[in-house]
């Protein structure tokens, strides 16, 4: 129903992974870690195509591999040291595993992850916030972005270049006003209820 509600069945995987570490008194970064990587290691033996094992054994699960190793380095102060890993791993190849453009992401999280750990400019702020909507960006743009692109290249039948950077400006900004009117309003009104359910 939703075309990228598939990453999802990892996202709740690792969630559940890690809930299970917790509940268990486990270390969640080498027990969860451990869990992927032997998981991706039956893959790459066991051809089951059933819905769980798919997800279980996929190789985009490394990516929260990579990631606690990055949250493990920053939280303990070693900021440098989780660039320089996530570049390495980056660079000697994991994307060969994750996909071609691995590289960039990991080094784009790293570069991200990083800067939050430093007090930012008020002229930053506003690139903060665009972050904050990225949610509302994942879930809405398959529906905005084809809606623009008929409406600024077929209604209003302008050049294929501004009408591909049109779309990505106001399909961001068209997100970030959902994220505003829609998103934060829900979330306060749940959290609000949730603790008032355990107030009482």
């Amino acid at each position: 129903m939703h075309g990228v509600g598939w990453t999802l069945l990892h996202e709740v995987y690792f969630y559940l992974l890690f809930a299970a570490s917790l509940a268990a008194g486990r270390r969640p970064v080498l027990w969860v870690s451990g869990v992927i990587l032997a998981g991706w290691l039956i893959g790459l033996v066991v051809q089951d195509q059933s819905a769980f094992v798919k997800v279980a054994t996929s190789p985009m699960n490394l990516h929260f591999v990579l990631g606690m190793a990055a949250g493990w380095l920053l939280l303990n102060q070693r900021a440098g040291a989780a660039v320089i890993i996530c570049g390495a791993i980056a660079t000697v190849g994991v994307w060969k595993i994750l996909g071609s453009n691995a590289a960039v992401v990991t080094a784009f999280a790293a570069s991200v992850v990083t800067l939050s750990r430093y007090e930012l400019s008020r002229w930053w702020q506003p690139v903060v916030g665009l972050g904050d909507s990225s949610y509302s960006l994942y879930l809405f743009h398959p529906f905005i972005a084809p809606a623009l692109v008929v409406l600024l290249g077929r209604g209003l039948e302008l050049a294929s270049g501004l009408t591909i950077g049109l779309t990505c400006l106001l399909t961001v900004l068209i997100s970030h006003l959902l994220h505003l009117t829609i998103e934060r309003p829900v979330v306060r009104l749940v959290r609000e209820k949730l603790r008032a359910r355990r107030l009482a």
